[in-house]
């Protein structure tokens, strides 16, 4: 049972071992500073909290105050692979990188430490512990598990061999032939299976120490974040510190010559220039200097040779301008103006030439089109000439020939144009006046509007069209059908055209008379009776009675008209007493006519009565007449007038 112990409490060991990872400081510089003595750029630093052997790499940047960078290539002193401490130098030739500074600037000390791979400890780790040694070069976070793997593997085998061992010795001290044949396969079996696990140690050892010592080989060659995540993130931790900003001047003697002489140069005092460039050789005689002083010698030289040129070119250019040779002058001119673009009076002399040469030009064209004006003016062909006098115009500006040529054009076409517009304006009158005459008065309106479209201000020509639209409208009230439309018309002609008004009454009138309905009456001793339909079936005689209040139906007749079903029990309207003529009272009954017919009107619910008991004559009373409106009786001509 303490064996079983001691076994359980070493696989607890194995798998909750610890593993040490050795703390970095925070490495920084400080101090840093910086000079110029002896032509040169001395930097000044401290490397502070590094370990005691690490090395480290300083990148140098030089930024000025805007913060454009220099570009600081000769550098030389305590830069690659330098220990921590303090008074470490940097030279900058800042010459050699072609600058001469007279500002501020500022300097950054990028240190990083150099990555050392330690084979041998790696490979110790795992010797102690598989799997140990794989931690910072391999990527991952089970590398334990080859200690876990080995270690359980060790214990197994120990454990194993002890039980084998144990069942040999009871194998020994047995007495049953049985037993001790059982106990020694088992004690055999156990002795192999600890060899197994023993071997199994061995190669998982092996295989870790192997691929451990390739994986770091590979590291040390390349380090990458996929080779090593722990090495690579050391590799690219660096610091970067940086100075104050100060003012340095590296300039000597020499610069300051060199530096005025190149502004000389620039602008492009010769002379001065090259006076500047020999007090620098003076200093210095330098490469620089020397090409400096060719180059100023061979632009002197060239600069004498061009001026000759030029004065030549001038002299030339003014002779022949003063013969009108202006085009020739022009390329004498431009031949100046190539060796010496910034002078002015070349420029001004080739314009005033461009200027004279255009003057003859436009003139040679001004007379081309004056030529043309003048014949088609001859021509009587006004607009045609006066187009080529106002091309004339463009060649001589307001000029006074042309100016007068194109005013008696315009005048020649307002004549042509009024001789055209009087002679239209005679045509559609013509035209009009002989519709007007044959009573086309649609046909005579258009032609009248479209003389006075030409002259809108005549006032003939307006009377022409509203005499034309009265006799349209007139034929149209004339020719109305329906008698109270016609009126309406006549009556709007009335009160538009007052002057008429004479001639529109009397048609008024007359079309009034076509209104009355004549109904004839057939005489009955002192009465009249009148033909009536009932219910668009039957007609009737009816004696004409205007005192009576309604229509009376005599009983026969409602009775057959009752049986018939043309009239029903929802036309009655109601029992009712009726007053006779000899002032007695009677009963009856009071109903609805669907319809009655007197002559061409047709009244529809015409109230009715019919009374009971006796022969009375049917009577047209005020039922009726109310419905028709006003009417009147020719007792002459024994006829019933109505009113529409």
């Amino acid at each position: 049972m303490n064996l079983k112990i001691k076994y359980f409490l070493l696989l607890i060991f194995t798998v909750f071992i610890g593993f040490v990872q050795a703390q970095t400081k925070s490495i920084n510089t400080s101090n840093i500073d910086f000079r110029f003595a002896d032509g040169k750029i001395f930097i000044t630093y401290d490397i502070v909290n590094s370990a005691p052997n690490e090395l480290y790499t300083i990148t140098v940047s030089v930024f000025r105050e805007n913060g454009g960078k220099l570009n600081a290539v000769s550098l030389s002193g305590d830069l690659i692979e330098i220990k921590g401490g303090t008074g470490k130098t940097i030279i900058w030739e800042q010459r050699k990188d072609g600058y001469v500074l007279d500002e501020k600037i500022y300097i950054s000390l990028a240190i990083a430490p150099k990555v050392i791979i330690p084979i041998a400890t790696h490979l110790l780790k795992s010797v102690v512990y598989p799997g140990w040694g794989d931690y910072k070069i391999r990527n991952g976070k089970y590398h334990f598990l080859y200690g876990v793997a080995g270690l359980s593997a060790i214990g197994a085998s120990i454990y194993m061999n002890s039980q084998a061992q144990k069942n040999y010795t009871n194998y020994k001290n047995s007495f049953d032939y049985s037993k001790s044949n059982s106990l020694f396969d088992k004690a055999k079996q156990q002795q192999n299976l600890s060899y197994i696990f023993a071997g199994t140690a061995c190669l998982v050892w092996t295989i870790d120490l192997a691929c451990l010592y390739g994986k770091t080989n590979k590291v040390r060659k390349q380090i990458t974040k996929e080779n090593s995540k722990y090495y690579f993130e050391k590799s690219q931790q660096t610091n970067s510190f940086s100075s104050s900003l100060n003012a340095i001047n590296t300039k000597v003697p020499y610069d300051l010559a060199m530096e005025r002489g190149d502004k000389l140069l620039a602008d492009y005092k010769l002379p001065e220039a090259k006076i500047a460039f020999e007090e620098g050789q003076k200093y210095e005689n330098t490469e620089t200097v020397r090409n400096k002083l060719v180059s100023i010698n061979k632009l002197i030289d060239e600069e004498k040779n061009k001026k000759f040129t030029y004065d030549s070119n001038i002299t030339k250019g003014q002779e022949l301008m003063a013969l009108k040779q202006f085009k020739e002058a022009i390329v004498a001119f431009e031949s100046a103006s190539r060796l010496k673009p910034n002078e002015k009076y070349p420029t001004d002399k080739i314009f005033e030439c461009n200027q004279e040469l255009n003057k003859i030009e436009n003139q040679k064209l001004y007379d081309a089109q004056m030529v043309q004006g003048i014949a088609h003016l001859g021509n009587g062909d006004f607009e045609t000439a006066n187009t080529f006098f106002k091309r004339a115009l463009t060649y001589k500006e307001n000029d006074i020939t042309a100016l007068n040529q194109c005013k008696l054009c315009v005048n020649g076409i307002a004549f042509n144009e009024q001789k055209r517009v009087d002679s239209e304006y005679k045509q559609k009158m013509t035209q009009a006046n002989s519709s007007f005459n044959l009573k086309k008065y649609e046909d005579a309106k258009e032609k009248y509007t479209e003389a006075k479209e030409l002259k809108p201000d005549n006032l003939e020509v307006q009377s022409k069209i509203d005499l034309c639209d009265f006799n349209i409208r007139f034929d149209i009230a004339k020719n109305e059908s329906d008698v109270d439309n016609k009126i309406t018309l006549l009556e709007n002609l009335k009160s538009d055209y007052p002057s008429k008004s004479t001639q529109l009454v009397n048609l008024i009138n007359e079309t009034r008379k076509h209104k009355q309905i004549r109904i004839p009456l057939t005489k009955r001793g002192n009465s009249h009776t009148i033909k009536a339909k009932i219910n668009n079936v039957l007609s009737f005689d009816f004696i004409l009675d205007t005192g009576a209040d309604n229509v009376l139906v005599a009983p026969d007749v409602f009775i057959t008209f009752y049986k018939a079903g043309l009239i029903t029990e929802g036309d009655i309207i109601g029992k009712q007493h009726f007053s006779i003529a000899d002032g007695s009272t009677v009963k009856g009954l009071k109903f609805y006519l669907r319809e009655i017919q007197i002559g061409e009107i047709i009244l529809n619910n015409v109230e009715a009565s019919v009374i009971a008991g006796g022969d009375y004559d049917m009577l047209l009373g005020g039922s009726v007449f109310r419905k028709i409106g006003k009417i009147t009786i020719d007792y002459a001509n024994h006829e019933l007038i109505i009113e529409k």
